[in-house]
């Protein structure tokens, strides 16, 4: 029994592990994509950051997300404008990206404190709750980078993003929604950490006639 238990414990670790290496590739394809409108470029890691906040546990959402960071640190070009590199973390805009594992862990926490009706606005509360939080790390590291003041930074860094930021919000609840079911035999259940219950046996007929 001990044996059997212990396989199967390894290999529900190792689904979970690579489903968290999967949707961190997810956001190395997504976060090249942007469009620059100032200081702070338009992109759609912010995006693939609340799939993954709302598709995995917290501990896996900030796996996830911390390993898209190391892969762009080391040069890979993941980040925005498919550029990568340490200096970009150190450059004016990087406070967001090392922001960025931090609002995943916030975000996932929050949005998986109810899986019932209670489900939406629990998960636009922890998607804005993390988003608030990468905004304060970002524009503080910015006002540090460039000498700017608050009342700048936030026209440059954070107004801009506002209405677009709340509509990525949106349309990733909507599709987790539509992912959840598929996928719901892949992913690991948010309410126990473990993988997906198997579906309990029908009873056998000759034991019912029995009875």
């Amino acid at each position: 029994m001990m044996p059997d238990s212990s396989a199967s414990s390894g290999r529900t670790a190792l689904r979970e592990w690579v489903i968290t290496a999967l949707f961190a590739a997810l956001l190395c394809v997504c976060a090249p994509f942007s469009i620059p409108v100032g200081p702070v470029p338009v992109t759609l890691a912010t995006l693939a950051l609340y799939v993954i906040s709302l598709m995995l546990r917290p501990k896996n959402a900030f796996v996830a997300v911390l390993l898209y960071v190391c892969i762009g640190a080391v040069g890979v070009p993941v980040f925005s404008g498919f550029t990568g590199g340490f200096d970009r973390i150190l450059g004016v805009t990087g406070g967001y990206i090392a922001g960025y594992p931090v609002c995943a862990l916030i975000a996932s926490i929050l949005s998986h404190l109810s899986l019932t009706r209670l489900r939406f606005p629990f998960r636009i509360l922890g998607m804005l709750s993390g988003t608030i939080v990468l905004y304060a790390i970002g524009s503080l590291w910015f006002m540090v980078s460039t000498g700017n003041d608050l009342a700048s930074t936030l026209m440059l860094c954070v107004i801009p993003f506002l209405l677009g930021d709340a509509l990525k919000m949106i349309f990733a609840f909507l599709l987790t929604l539509a992912l959840e079911k598929p996928l719901s035999s892949l992913l690991p259940d948010t309410r126990t950490g473990k993988g997906s219950s198997p579906r309990p046996k029908p009873p056998d007929p000759d034991l019912a006639d029995r009875k």
